[in-house]
């Protein structure tokens, strides 16, 4: 993975598919590829989050649909290996091995959560049980749009984040 210095002087070709592995908008990637040199890595990640924010909730709602919906089976199978699929694994890996009633919950409330928003249940499943995500899903589901695709932002935004520490860091 590359480093600070080498995040600043590779070309576009390479850089934007590494940032698209930390963010799905595509909107998002190219402001950052053309804000650099970035010129700390708490620079590159502030300007992360400001880009992030600004963006339109379409935009958002783009990048949500990147991930793969919590308790899916076909990232666990999966046989690619880019970051995002290997993120999104490790990412997930508590729920992958949830009981199949909490899996079964998760995804049946996760369908319910879709169609009542138009996207993706949202969450920074590092660290989290698939209890605790079931809880935050049921919790989330009785919020009012405005003010859930706000939390879901934020979301991604923490995603967003540890992916390109992450990145930094490998």
């Amino acid at each position: 993975m590359p480093n600070l210095r080498e995040i600043n002087k590779m070309p576009e070709a390479e850089i934007s598919p590494l940032f698209h592995h930390c963010c799905g908008s595509s909107e998002w990637v190219h402001l950052m590829v053309h804000s650099r040199p970035f010129k700390s890595e708490s620079q590159l990640l502030a300007w992360a989050q400001k880009f992030w924010m600004d963006l339109e909730h379409e935009e958002w709602i783009k990048a949500f649909e990147s991930h793969p919906a919590i308790g899916e089976k076909k990232i666990e199978a999966s046989g690619e290996n880019d970051l995002h699929t290997q993120w999104s694994r490790d990412e997930q890996s508590r729920v992958i091995n949830a009981d199949h009633q909490t899996l079964s919950k998760l995804i049946e409330k996760g369908q319910v959560y879709k169609k009542q928003f138009g996207y993706i249940y949202l969450v920074c499943a590092t660290g989290k049980t698939a209890s605790e995500m079931l809880g935050i899903l049921e919790d989330r589901l009785q919020n009012k749009p405005e003010l859930e695709i706000k939390i879901a932002a934020r979301e991604q935004s923490k995603i967003t984040a540890l992916r390109l520490e992450k990145l930094l860091k490998a």
